[in-house]
Order: C-alpha cells, then structure tokens, then sequence
C-alpha cells in the first residue's frame, strides 16, 4: 500500500503520522500507470485527494473480530456499538 500526506479529513484520525493510503482520482489513472511518466510527475499524482467527498464514522466491531465473517453489506453501514475512533491503533 503506498500512502501519502493525510488530507484534512484523514489528518484528524491519523493525527500521529498524518498520513492515509494514497487514491488516484480516475481521471489520472492512464498518467497513473504510463510506465514513461516522469518522476516529478509520478510526485504530483500522490497529493492528497480531496476530501469533499469522504466521510468518517464507527463501523460495526465484526470489522475487526476473528473468525467472524465480515464480508456482508451491513459492514459498510454506521455502527451505534463502537465509539467514534480517534487514532489507527
């Protein structure tokens, strides 16, 4: 996983190390993978995305448990049964 500097968002739950998992907007995913790109151009990709469109809230503690399925859709639907979390780990 490559990660980047946390955008602002992302900086308030990784606020030790402010830094997320980098995402590349689509319509930089051609440049993306151009094996000719140049390398100051490779840096310019992995900015921060923009945070308008994420969102933070506690998922359900099943994410985390073992043995336990976490591949239903429910997994994706705010949680009441986990505070909000504040750190990665």
């Amino acid at each position: 996983m490559l990660t980047t500097e946390a955008n602002e968002l992302m900086a308030d739950i990784h606020h030790t190390q402010k830094r997320m998992p980098l995402m590349i907007h689509e319509r930089n995913i051609n440049a993306w993978i151009d094996k000719d790109l140049a390398k100051g151009s490779i840096v310019e990709l992995m900015n921060p995305c923009d945070d308008t469109p994420m969102a933070a809230y506690p998922v359900s503690k099943i994410l985390s448990a073992k043995n336990v399925n976490s591949d239903i859709p429910e997994i994706l639907l705010p949680s009441n049964d986990t505070p909000i979390q504040t750190t990665l780990f």
